[in-house]
C-alpha cells in the first residue's frame, strides 16, 4: 500500500530494489534474505497492483483525495482478509 507522491511507481521500485539486496523495502528485505538475489529465483515474481487516482499533497488535497486515500489502506485489508479466508493464513511477507 502506498499514499506517497511517487505512488505505485515508487514502491515498486523500492521492493525491485529490495529484492536485488539493496534494501529498502521490508517486504522485498524479507523476500530477499529468504529467497536470496532475484536473478536467482527459478521462479518468477507475479505483481499486481490497483491505482487509486488522488492528490496526495497535504496543502492540495481535497476532502474527496482524503477519501480515496483511506479507499486505499481498506483495498490493502480487503485483499490480505481474502487471501487470509481462501489460504487459511495471511501471506507470509507481509508484516503489518
Amino acid at each position: 500500500m502506498t499514499n506517497s507522491q511517487k505512488g505505485l511507481y515508487g514502491r515498486w521500485s523500492q521492493f525491485q530494489t529490495a529484492i536485488y539486496g539493496k534494501g529498502g523495502h521490508s517486504g522485498g528485505n524479507s523476500v530477499h534474505k529468504q529467497l536470496g538475489y532475484y536473478n536467482t529465483w527459478k521462479k518468477k515474481l507475479f505483481v499486481c497492483g490497483m491505482s487509486v487516482k488522488c492528490n496526495v499533497y497535504k496543502g492540495e488535497r481535497s476532502p474527496s483525495d482524503l477519501i480515496k486515500m483511506g479507499w486505499v489502506a481498506f483495498l490493502e485489508y480487503e485483499a490480505l482478509a481474502e487471501y487470509k479466508e481462501r489460504i487459511g493464513k495471511e501471506p507470509e511477507f507481509h508484516k503489518k
